[in-house]
């Protein structure tokens, strides 16, 4: 029997939630855009394509505030009254992955399928529920490796003086445990074991 493509696999419950944790992060998160360059090889691993979705953002005008004057009786020039700077168009394709749906934007000439919803505005994320730092830790020790040692040099490079002294005392405490660089992160963090989702 020929099989013509990889069966797709769903992520194990707790790496789903660490997974979950960094996409639901705010968008100024200092990670944001390494983790969609994980999420989106993560999604064509291990997630099923589901369509796609036509993304409508409407940027008001900062001119006017959005109120389309810019006077009480003079209308904005920026947005020539309308109150909308800028109206943007994004394509999105679906994926489905343990059960929920995710977005990973494609160019217009890549959507081949039936668009399934026009969503308008920004797509409105829970709070992560795993701290979203040490999330993207565990998710690219175990799904990416190679990026692991990068996040780490970022990690230090960040660091000031209390900062070094305080992980010096934090990897010392793990080492004489027997503990690893994700305990010493846990730590670091303060994700307490009971908020773990595995």
């Amino acid at each position: 029997m020929n099989i013509l493509f990889e069966p797709v696999m769903a992520l194990p419950a707790g790496d789903f939630d660490m997974f979950k944790a960094c996409n639901d992060a705010p968008r100024n998160w200092t990670y944001k855009q390494q983790f969609y360059t994980v999420k989106n090889q993560m999604l064509l691993a291990y997630a099923a394509p589901a369509g796609f979705d036509k993304q409508i953002i409407k940027q008001s005008c900062w001119t006017c505030n959005g109120t389309g004057w810019y006077t009480s009786d003079s209308r904005c020039r920026s947005c020539y009254g309308d109150g909308v700077y800028q109206i943007r168009t994004y394509w999105l394709k679906r994926f489905v992955l343990n059960g929920e749906l995710f977005h990973r934007p494609v160019e217009a000439a890549e959507v081949d399928g039936r668009i399934m919803n026009v969503i308008n505005g920004l797509v409105h994320h829970d709070t992560p529920s795993v701290e979203p730092n040490f999330a993207y830790a565990h998710i690219l020790k175990k799904y990416s490796p190679m990026e692991f040692p990068d996040f780490l040099r970022e990690f230090r490079r960040r660091f000031d003086k209390a900062d070094m002294k305080r992980w010096g005392e934090i990897s010392a405490a793990i080492n004489r445990k027997g503990g690893g660089i994700m305990d010493a992160l846990q730590e670091w963090y303060g994700v307490k074991f009971d908020d773990l989702p595995f």
